[in-house]
């Protein structure tokens, strides 16, 4: 069994180590308020290199070990680098710093993708698709905030460039999501997104 890791860091906090999957697991949830409700959010951590990181914390074979130590130009070490510091800055700006802006453009995004769902045979795709139940509520919503009313967030999960937030709601069968970068938000069904 592979030696657990878990780590401090300045901006994550306490992180452990998913190998099999490829991600830094965030122990502490993130609050973010949507629709004046609050979701704990799980997050995570995309890692660039595997292989950067497990040499990092020697959990590489001693042969490999030895190996990189001979040839440390192969790990790309500033490039793995950057792209952690990159995910720190994008996730600094849009989750720690400028959460109310970001809260917006997900709401905004939501609100977008329901209104291209119900613009595109309404009723007929949404009974299909969520139940007459689902379909007949969202389609007598009046308001943002009754139209937000199902919408909770899950997972997020930091990338170099973006973050991507799972969602439920009233209007995808299935989980759907959001990915954000610095510039804007887009609601997307989870097959479109890497999380």
């Amino acid at each position: 069994m592979a030696k657990q890791v878990k780590v401090k860091d300045e901006v994550y906090g306490t992180m452990t180590l998913d190998n099999k999957s490829d991600i830094w697991k965030v122990k502490d949830k993130v609050i973010i308020p949507i629709n004046n409700r609050k979701c704990e959010v799980v997050v995570e951590v995309d890692i660039y290199d595997i292989m950067y990181v497990e040499n990092k914390y020697g959990l590489l074979p001693k042969e490999l070990i030895e190996f990189h130590k001979k040839h440390p130009e192969l790990l790309k070490e500033d490039y793995a680098i950057e792209c952690e510091n990159d995910q720190k800055a994008i996730y600094k700006k849009l989750i720690i710093d400028n959460l109310n802006d970001t809260v917006s453009s997900i709401e905004r995004a939501a609100l977008e993708g329901l209104e291209e769902i119900l613009s595109d045979e309404p009723e007929k795709y949404l009974v299909g698709e969520v139940g007459k139940e689902k379909a007949n509520k969202l389609l007598a919503a009046k308001t943002k905030e009754e139209r937000l009313e199902s919408l909770v967030l899950k997972r997020m999960r930091v990338f170099r460039d973006r973050i991507e937030i799972t969602c439920t709601c009233d209007w995808y069968r299935h989980s759907g999501g959001f990915s954000i970068n610095s510039d804007y938000a887009v609601m997307l069904s989870l097959d479109c997104m890497s999380i």
